[in-house]
């Protein structure tokens, strides 16, 4: 049956989930993609694992950011802790991370992250090759796909409740390029939750409603999911309470055939934290996640504010409210909120306290359910006990003999010498020694007493006797939950090839900016076509004065998949190769016998990253664009393609703003403007179904190329999107000139707009 995996942000809530009944638990510790949570230190992680192993219960470590070279070392021997530690899995995201711990400890589970960009079966073939047992797919990825992801043979683990991104994970750039914080390296400041204005509107455009699945999980079983993934690592452990109970009490139906009430399952996790409902995601091909009318909790709706008098005031409402429940009161925007401290029962309502800004004719929401928060804080105090049998002996002369098994491990403890009994020992009174477990994990099952004689043991001793042999059966539980660790392996020097590509490479949308490319120094373009249709697709074979490699969007959909297999015939004949944003388009690719070249998507940021691409063929790799100029050097040259110029996509969404707006269609013209008046570009970017593109607010211009040089880079890559031919000609040849010239180049007086040096220059943490 499918595992229900819990968020646990410390210790406290690790506990918490599996009393609320959750299978495993995921944490942070180190290179953890929530690096402003707690995360767990290295003798919290000891001691969580002895904790869920006595239980039999899982620890997944999430080692989930990109790894920059100069982190690798570290990050492979805090891997080797948690081997020898004896973490049931750790969550990865770095492919190279992946790649060289699998070599170095071949005996631990590894599971591919959401971050590492798997979106479909050919992708978790690639997972599979980097050592992984498990995938966690995009949560854009759709039943039907989850299946043949399955079909493969690895696990799948699939996002069923919480927060979803709104940009596919691993592929958004939107925190780091706007603010410095990157969330390939976990520290996101979610600018998807701010409010924008797009065409006249302003509104939360990016902010997805939650997650719920809780009323699909037969549809997901059958799809071969093998754990249930609730999100929320940084949440409050009321939340934590409530959403693993539900899951725990619905899989636990699911299995065992039983009724399961959806519906008041759902209604108990939106008060607990919804934003705006809950969606089902992308599970069954639905695109509408969005709820631009507000970004974080919005309760649940109990009524109408029907009379306000000062700070008094009567909401109609059918529903009970008390003392400590959490109120908001909205009209066209929030009029404030408040925790009530009286709630006096009227003819149709409730007399209860405002806050300063309310109004007649207010919705009123539930924010907090001071109930709920009681029962939440009953299902914290659940015990979990493990049943336990014990035998005992008592023989005069002889030392007294307890044997207990759990767990299907046995232990036994020897005690003090038996005398000769003046009064005969009562059987009743030594069951009720025994079976005085509290402040352990156990709680007695069965108890046999065997004996010899007339024996008597003193009450101290025969407490004595009884925490030896559960502290002992103790530690045969905990190493039991130890998996067997085979001795290391060896790490191998990465063996990250030069790529033989040397020029500058224009990536266009349209044929007249390949047409200017080629005419001012470009020697290959990338065609990333808005429409993939074989008349755009044609028209540019037609202006080919050199090679065209075909730009595969980052994600794409079975649809997609569809359309480029349709003309795969023509492509091989008129293209020359593929540029890859995800690892099922790196086997894509290899399986087509063409060169391809690896994306800046796939956040290549070491040598171990750079040799695993190369031995699944790739010609070149496109650096990280979150590197800066130490960084690139310290790749020695293994991505040796740069990004320098353009407006570069930062988010990539299934979902559309537009399109929720009514109006579709209107990418390629359409801006998102944030609360200082930068402009976003949309762009659609799909193959047959619509992805769209959040573009930067200004363009990259890196105009360092000595500096690029001596860092390793031996090819650059212009990046066009709505820029007529005439600026593509201009900027193509000024960076043309000043590369075969070893020159830096300026961007004054070749265009307009004020530019950036994105991470070349700072970096990132």
């Amino acid at each position: 049956m499918m595992e229900v995996l819990a968020p646990a942000g410390d210790m406290e809530i690790a506990k918490l989930a599996f009393r609320a009944g959750a299978d495993a638990c995921y944490i942070g510790g180190e290179l953890s993609a929530r690096a402003y949570a707690r995360n767990f230190s290295r003798g919290e992680i000891r001691e969580i694992l002895r904790y869920a192993h006595g239980f039999g219960k899982k620890i997944y470590v999430a080692v989930n950011t990109m790894v920059l070279e100069r982190e690798m070392e570290s990050a492979l021997s805090y891997l080797g802790f948690l081997y020898e530690a004896g973490a049931d899995a750790v969550i990865v995201a770095d492919m190279g991370l992946a790649a060289a711990a699998h070599a170095l400890y071949p005996a631990l589970p590894l599971h591919a992250s959401t971050q590492m960009g798997v979106e479909d079966a050919r992708g978790a073939a690639f997972a599979r090759k980097l050592g992984c047992c498990r995938v966690v797919p995009a949560r854009e990825t759709p039943l039907d796909v989850l299946r043949e992801i399955a079909d493969t043979g690895m696990e799948v683990e699939a996002f069923c409740h919480g927060a979803l991104c709104s940009g596919i994970s691993g592929m958004c750039l939107l925190s780091s390029f706007i603010g410095g914080r990157s969330g390939n390296r976990g520290r996101c400041a979610q600018p998807c939750r701010m409010a924008y204005t797009l065409l006249g509107e302003k509104a939360y455009h990016l902010s997805t409603a939650d997650l719920c699945a809780i009323g699909l999980l037969g549809e997901l079983h059958r799809a071969g999911v093998s754990s249930l993934k609730i999100e929320g690592r940084m949440k409050r452990r009321e939340y934590v309470a409530i959403t693993v109970d539900a899951y725990r009490r619905a899989v636990d139906a699911l299995e065992e055939g039983g009724e399961f009430d959806t519906e008041a399952a759902v209604l108990a996790m939106q008060k607990v934290y919804n934003r705006g409902g809950f969606t089902q995601g992308y599970l069954k091909g639905g695109r509408d996640v969005t709820y631009p009318a507000r970004q974080n909790h919005m309760g649940v709706y109990v009524g109408r504010l029907e009379k306000a008098a000062g700070r008094r005031g009567f909401v109609r409402t059918a529903e009970t409210l008390q003392k400590g429940d959490g109120l908001e009161f909205m009209g066209q925007s929030s009029h404030g909120g408040l925790t009530i401290g009286f709630a006096d029962p009227t003819p149709g309502g409730w007399q209860i306290p405002l806050p300063a800004g309310a109004k007649a004719g207010d919705r009123v929401f539930r924010t907090t359910d001071a109930r709920q928060m009681e029962e939440a804080g009953q299902i914290g105090e659940r015990e979990l006990k493990i049943p336990v049998n014990m035998q005992l002996w008592l023989a005069e002369g002889e030392p007294a003999r307890l044997v207990l098994s759990a767990r299907e491990q046995e232990a036994e403890a020897a005690g003090a010498v038996c005398q000769q009994a003046q009064k005969p020992m009562e059987e009743g009174r030594i069951r009720e020694i025994l079976q005085k477990t509290g402040g352990t994990s156990f709680v007695l099952k069965t108890c046999q007493i065997h004996w010899a004689g007339n024996p008597f043991l003193r009450v101290a001793e025969l407490n004595a006797l009884r925490r030896e042999g559960l502290a002992a059966l103790e530690e045969k539980i905990a190493e039991a939950g130890r998996p067997y660790l085979p001795e290391p392996g060896t790490r191998q020097e990465p063996e990250a090839r030069p790529a033989p590509w040397n020029g500058i490479a224009a990536q266009v949308k349209t044929p007249g900016q390949a047409r200017a490319a080629w005419e001012n120094g470009a020697g290959r373009v990338y065609f990333a076509p808005e429409e993939y249709t074989e008349s755009a697709l044609q028209t540019i074979g037609r202006e080919k004065r050199g090679e065209v490699y075909l730009v595969l969007p980052p994600f794409w959909s079975r649809a997609d998949r569809k359309r480029l297999n349709e003309l795969l015939p023509w492509l091989r004949e008129h293209m020359d190769g593929w540029v890859c944003a995800n690892p099922g388009q790196v086997e894509f690719a290899r399986e087509t016998g063409m060169p391809f070249v690896c994306d800046y998507w796939m956040n290549t940021a070491n040598r171990e990253s750079a040799s695993a691409l190369f031995r699944a063929g790739a010609a070149g790799i496109t650096a990280s664009t979150e590197l800066d100029q130490a960084m690139l050097r310290e790749m020695d040259g293994a991505a040796a393609e740069a990004v320098v110029y353009g407006r570069l996509p930062l988010m990539n969404l299934r979902h559309c703003p537009l399109k929720k707006q009514g109006n579709c269609g209107k990418c390629g013209h359409a801006v998102l403007e944030d609360r200082a008046g930068y402009a976003f570009p949309l762009e659609r970017a799909g193959i047959a179904d619509c992805l769209l593109q959040v573009c930067n607010s200004v363009p990259l211009w890196i105009g360092d190329l000595p500096a690029l040089r001596a860092a390793g880079i031996r090819s650059l890559r212009l990046v066009f999107t709505r820029e007529d031919a005439e600026t593509a000609g201009r900027v193509t040849r000024a960076f043309s000139s000043a590369w075969r010239a070893g020159q830096k180049v300026h961007g004054d007086g070749i265009i307009k707009e004020t530019t950036t040096t994105g991470h070349f220059r700072r970096g990132i943490e």
